[in-house]
């Protein structure tokens, strides 16, 4: 549960308003942090835009290239639908893992909360 609610952290970072975050878009590439989204991307760019993605990584700054730009690359190269996907099977391999608990409020509990966190990355 705890991998799938980083993945749908990591894809808020580039769909959600700041507001809604409550942090700058794109802090953890600003902050050198590479998620699943950029390594995906990384391995769709060509050489030169990877160069100047990683130079963002490197100083925090979008000197070479927007903000916009990536944000553009993230939603048009189908990395956000891969991360989901990815996220839905923690969260299935999550609930599957419940299978094994008595039935119950705590047991109720996790399946919800497996199943509520994927909303927020819609």
């Amino acid at each position: 549960m705890g991998v799938s609610f980083q993945l749908v952290d990591d894809m808020l970072d580039f769909t959600a308003a700041r507001s809604d975050l409550g942090k700058p878009v794109m802090a953890d590439l600003r902050e050198g942090r590479i998620t699943l989204p950029i390594i995906l991307l990384l391995k769709r760019l060509d050489r030169g835009t990877r160069n100047r993605l990683a130079e963002v990584a490197s100083s925090g700054r979008f000197d070479a290239i927007s903000e916009e730009e990536v944000i553009t690359m993230i939603r048009t190269s189908g990395v956000l639908d891969e991360v989901r996907r990815r996220a839905h099977q923690y969260s299935d391999a999550a609930i599957q893992q419940t299978e094994s608990l008595p039935k119950g409020p705590e047991r109720d509990a996790l399946i919800l909360a497996s199943e509520m966190l994927l909303d927020r990355g819609v």
